[in-house]
C-alpha cells in the first residue's frame, strides 16, 4: 500500500501512515493552528508518495470548525489515522482544549487499487520530483 497522510503547513505531505506498513494500525500526531483566532481546520486526507501534497491523491477532507479564538500555535489538534483489517480508514481529529472532535471514514483504498506497475510508477515520479517537492 502507498502511504496515507494529510496535507500541513505550505502544501506539504505529512505522512500518518508509511508505504508497506503492516494492517491494522493506528498513528497519533499532533498538529498545531497556523493563524490567529483560527475558526475551524480543514485537514485534507492523502495517498502516495510525494513530498509535495498536491502531487498526491486526495481521499477525503476533514473539516473542524468551532476552535477557540486563540494565538497562532496556541491550539493543539491531535490527528489519529486508524486502518483495521478490512482496509477502512478511520481518520480523526480533536482539539485539546476544547474537546472538539470530527471524524471521516473511508474505504476503497489500497493496493488492489493499483497494478504493480502503478505503484512503481508513482514511488518513482515522488523520486524523480523529491528534491523539487522540498
Amino acid at each position: 500500500p502507498l502511504s496515507l497522510g494529510i496535507e500541513s503547513g505550505e502544501c506539504i505531505f505529512t505522512r500518518m501512515i508509511s508505504r508497506h506498513t503492516i494492517w491494522p494500525i493506528r498513528s497519533t500526531r499532533p498538529f498545531i493552528t497556523i493563524r490567529d483566532n483560527q475558526e475551524k481546520v480543514m485537514i485534507r486526507i492523502l495517498e502516495g508518495e510525494r513530498a509535495m501534497a498536491s502531487g498526491n491523491r486526495l481521499l477525503g477532507t476533514l473539516e473542524l470548525s468551532g476552535l477557540p479564538p486563540e494565538p497562532q500555535g496556541a491550539l493543539e489538534i491531535t490527528v489519529v489515522f486508524e486502518v483495521d483489517e478490512n482496509m477502512i480508514l478511520t481518520v480523526m481529529a480533536t482539539e485539546k482544549e476544547s474537546g472538539r472532535d470530527t471524524s471521516l471514514t473511508i474505504s476503497g483504498f489500497g493496493m488492489d487499487r493499483y497494478t504493480v506497475d502503478e505503484v512503481d510508477a508513482i514511488v518513482g515520479k515522488a523520486e524523480e520530483y523529491y528534491e523539487k517537492d522540498k
